[in-house]
C-alpha cells in the first residue's frame, strides 16, 4: 500500500539508502556473500542517484508543482501495489491499453498539476525503473557468477553501461523533438525526470531477456528481445506521442488547438516518424543489454 509519512522526529530515508538496502537485500537471497551483497548495495545506491541526479530537476515539471525540490521526487515515488500491478500489465500488453491520457486537477492560480502515479496509472514514475534497474544490475551479477566470471568490475561496467544508455535515449529524444517543427515547442517541454522514466522500464524487460539468454537458450532469447522490444517500443511511442500532445502544459483541450494550421500534417509525419525511430531502436537495446 502507499507509504505512511515519516513521524515526527524520524529521519526520511534518502533514495540511495533506500536502493541500497533494497539492492543488498535481493543479492542475499539471490547467494551472494555478505561482501559481495554490500558491494551491490552500495553500487545499486550510487547508480541510482546518478539516475536521478543527472536528470536534474527540469523546470518544465518543477512548474506544475508547488514546494521544494524533495516534493518532486515524491511525486515519482508516490506509488501503491495497484499502480505498480496496472503498470506492469501495461508494460507487458500495452496494445490492449486504450487510454493514455494523464489526468490532472487545477490548483490555485489557474493552472493545472497532474495527479501522482497512485491515481493515475499514465503517469511515469520513478520507482519500477530504479528496482528493475538495481534488479538488471544483479541479476547480470549472478549469470556472470554462473558462468564463473564474476568481479566487482562486472557490476560497475553493467551499471555504468544501463545509465549511460538511458542517458544516450533521453538526450536523443530531447534533441530530436526540440528540432522538430511544432505548435507548441516541440520537445522542448518534455521534462528530463519524465524521460528517465519512460525510458527507464526498459530494465524490467531487460531482467527477462537475460534470464531468458541464460535459462532457455540463444533462440529462446532472440525471440524475448523481439517481444520486449515491441512491448515496450510500443509502450514509448504511445507515452511519447501522449506527451507530445499535451505539451506538458496539462491544459484542457489541447486536441482542438492548431487543428487548421498550416503543414499540420506534415508536422505530424515527422513526429510519427521520430517515435517510429525510438520504437525500433529498442531491440538493440536489449541485444546489447544482454550479452
Amino acid at each position: 500500500e502507499r507509504g505512511a509519512a515519516a513521524a515526527p522526529g524520524e529521519t526520511t530515508p534518502s533514495l540511495e539508502t533506500l536502493a541500497s538496502s533494497g539492492a543488498a537485500s535481493l543479492a542475499g537471497l539471490a547467494g551472494m556473500d555478505g561482501g559481495a551483497a554490500s558491494l551491490a548495495g552500495q553500487m545499486a545506491g550510487r547508480a541510482a542517484m546518478d539516475l536521478v541526479g543527472k536528470a536534474g530537476f527540469d523546470p518544465n515539471i518543477a512548474k506544475n508543482f508547488s514546494g521544494s525540490r524533495l516534493n518532486v521526487l515524491r511525486y515519482y515515488f508516490d506509488v501503491n501495489n495497484a499502480y505498480v500491478l496496472s503498470k506492469l500489465k501495461i508494460l507487458m500488453l500495452p496494445y490492449r491499453h486504450k487510454e493514455w491520457e494523464r489526468r490532472v486537477q487545477a490548483v490555485p492560480g489557474g493552472g493545472y498539476q497532474p495527479h501522482p502515479p497512485s491515481e493515475d496509472v499514465n503517469a511515469p514514475d520513478l520507482y519500477l525503473p530504479l528496482m528493475s534497474y538495481a534488479t538488471y544490475i544483479l541479476v547480470a551479477g549472478f549469470v556472470s557468477g554462473a558462468d564463473g566470471r564474476f568481479t566487482p568490475e562486472v557490476l560497475a561496467s553493467t551499471s555504468y553501461t544501463g545509465l549511460g544508455f538511458v542517458l544516450f535515449e533521453v538526450g536523443c529524444i530531447k534533441l530530436a523533438f526540440y528540432l522538430l517543427p511544432s505548435q507548441s515547442g516541440g520537445g522542448s517541454g518534455l521534462a528530463s525526470l519524465d524521460l528517465i522514466a519512460i525510458s527507464g522500464y526498459k530494465f524490467l524487460a531487460a531482467v527477462l531477456v537475460v534470464l531468458t539468454f541464460t535459462f532457455l537458450g540463444t533462440m529462446a532469447g532472440y525471440l524475448a528481445i523481439a517481444i520486449a522490444g515491441a512491448n515496450i517500443g510500443t509502450f514509448m511511442a504511445k507515452t511519447l506521442h501522449q506527451s507530445l500532445l499535451e505539451s506538458t502544459g496539462f491544459s484542457p483541450g489541447f486536441m482542438s488547438e492548431g487543428l487548421g494550421s498550416p503543414g499540420r500534417s506534415e508536422k505530424k509525419r515527422m513526429q510519427n516518424d521520430a517515435l517510429l525511430v525510438v520504437a525500433c531502436m529498442q531491440p538493440f537495446f536489449f541485444w546489447y543489454l544482454a550479452r
